[in-house]
């Protein structure tokens, strides 16, 4: 088997290919595919439509493989016309839809979480005691932190990723301080989250439609 982990900034499908599929060619499109100036989101769909068209005769294989030594980025380009092609790549921006919701919903509630109990160490406030408090606090904060990265994986597939770090670096601060300023009862750490949540879920929204024409 040969391993495809060296594609894995932008290829979501199977970490390995078989030794008859690599001497088709397979890892030389790939490697095309990688040094090609799309965005991950379509690199991924170009290289699960690939996998899919490679089931063809050997001769017609071997005759897209000519073509893209001499002109990848033309031959990816025609790719983009194929029915075939652009259903791998609404699946794919299906998938990253998805699991970006998720992950977003999973850091609302670990944020929330992460918050309510620095507040408790610096109030000396805690809800059970010190230590189960801690304990249910780094367990947030390691789902925080593992959510907030699948967050930014998937935003840099279509994008830099930027506003999403500043974004969520600005509503994390300003529900700190909020929690700090004002009663626990009218806590508005969720809402402020949801609320970036909702903003970061539609700016991807409106990548993804534009990357689709």
């Amino acid at each position: 088997m040969i391993s495809l982990q060296k594609y894995k900034a932008w290829f979501s499908g199977k970490k390995e290919i078989d030794e008859q599929s690599a001497e088709a060619g397979v890892i030389g499109v790939f490697d095309a595919i990688d040094h090609s100036h799309f965005s991950a989101c379509q690199k991924d769909a170009f290289a699960s439509y690939y996998l899919d068209s490679i089931k063809q005769a050997d001769h017609v294989r071997r005759l897209k493989l000519e073509k893209m030594k001499d002109a990848p980025e033309q031959v990816l380009s025609s790719w983009m016309a194929h029915n075939a092609y652009q259903k791998h790549l609404q699946q794919v921006q299906q998938d990253d839809h998805t699991k970006f919701m998720m992950s977003g919903l999973t850091v609302i509630m670990s944020g929330t979480l992460c918050i309510y109990f620095i507040y408790a160490v610096c109030s000396q406030k805690f809800l059970l005691n010190f230590s189960l408090d801690a304990l249910i606090g780094s367990i947030a904060f390691a789902f925080l932190i593992i959510n907030i990265r699948k967050k930014l994986q998937i935003a840099k597939r279509y994008s830099s990723g930027r506003e999403l770090i500043l974004l969520e670096g600005i509503s994390f601060l300003i529900c700190a301080l909020l929690k700090m300023v004002i009663p626990s009862m009218f806590d508005l750490s969720v809402v402020i989250l949801f609320i970036a949540y909702m903003t970061e879920k539609k700016k991807l929204e409106k990548t993804i439609a534009v990357s689709i024409h």
